[in-house]
């Protein structure tokens, strides 16, 4: 196989509270439980960013989750936000970009309404967008190129594979792509991606009876309706053979990341007897996997040694992934550090 090569109704479940499927989302109350945390997600991702302007998706999430509301700065939300030990966010990948709050239940009427104001009527300060646009051009100049060889290994596989592809960019965006973007893109990005049609609500925790649908009730009226957008993508292009490329750099460890494409993802019946087959292999983080006890406990190699079925971004310091980073295509990776 060729192989690319790159270095550098609801149903009870028990002390879990209930598990409540909707139309547009899922809840699992958890009355037990004093925190509350709100996922909306959007079909909205960087295979969405207009050529030339790649990093609208993400400098778009950022305007939502570092930014203000109509009526509060960004300062004030952080101000109001710092006391309830509370928290709002996103996430942005390739076909998904997720807006995520976390709150006590004793403040929950006051963060929603800020996080619902977010969601739909971000402030879009031009002081927010310059500080936000640098923030994202540093992550790729300054960490990415110079300081984070690992992960610039993972995005220079990724490159290989999506050569010509909508998932070619970093989720980032790129430095060019960046500098071109201007405030009233983000403006018309927001108008056309975050709508009632590409969204999905999840909540978890101890929220009241009748809060999920009431959240679902609030976008739907306030986002404007819209219809479903996924963006069509081809497939990727086909390797030959065994292909290399080497990002060379004064450093005295080397990343090694290597893969192809598959076409197995979780919606596929096969996918569960393979990550079985990968835990075998080489789990992320952990040292029950054959490369890891073959290539450092046996040998002494390197640190460390995993294998994955999908992308992988880790959630933390688990050994989990990030959830809600859906992707249509996926690819086998061996990640060597």
């Amino acid at each position: 196989m060729p192989v690319v090569l790159a270095c550098a109704a609801s149903v009870g479940c028990g002390d879990n509270g209930t598990i409540t499927p909707t139309p547009l989302g899922i809840g699992q109350q958890a009355l037990n439980s004093p925190l509350i945390t709100l996922r909306v997600s959007f079909e909205a991702g960087s295979v969405d960013d207009p050529d030339g302007k790649h990093g609208l998706n993400a400098l778009t999430a950022l305007m939502i989750g570092q930014g203000g509301t109509g009526r509060l700065t960004y300062e004030d939300v952080t101000s109001t936000l710092y006391p309830w030990a509370a928290s709002i966010g996103t996430q942005y990948d390739k076909e998904t970009t997720t807006v995520i709050g976390e709150v006590h239940r004793d403040h929950l009427e006051s963060f929603y309404e800020i996080f619902l104001d977010l969601i739909v009527s971000p402030r879009l300060d031009p002081a927010d967008f310059e500080r936000n646009r640098d923030f994202l051009t540093n992550a790729i100049v300054s960490t990415l190129r110079g300081n984070d060889d690992e992960e610039l290994g993972k995005q220079t596989l990724n490159v290989l594979l999506y050569e010509g592809h909508p998932y070619e960019a970093t989720e980032m965006g790129t430095e060019r792509g960046l500098g071109a973007i201007v405030l009233d893109d983000v403006r018309t990005f927001h108008a056309e991606r975050y709508t009632a049609a590409n969204m999905r609500v999840g909540v978890a925790g101890g929220y009241p009876d009748g809060f999920l649908a009431r959240v679902e009730r609030d976008l739907a009226v306030a986002l404007p309706p819209g219809a479903p957008a996924q963006r069509d993508i081809p497939g990727p292009r086909a390797l030959e053979g065994i292909e290399l490329l080497l990002v060379e750099k004064d450093a005295i460890a080397t990343a090694i990341s290597m893969g192809f494409p598959i076409d197995v993802t979780r919606s596929d019946d096969d996918f569960y007897p393979l990550m079985v087959a990968n835990s075998y292999f080489g789990e992320h983080r952990t040292f029950n996997g054959r490369l890891m006890n073959q290539m450092r406990g046996l040998r002494g190699l390197n640190y460390g040694d995993y294998s994955y079925i999908e992308n992988f971004v880790q959630d933390g310091g688990s050994t989990f992934p990030v959830p809600n980073t859906p992707r249509r295509q996926q690819f086998f990776s061996i990640w060597i550090r």
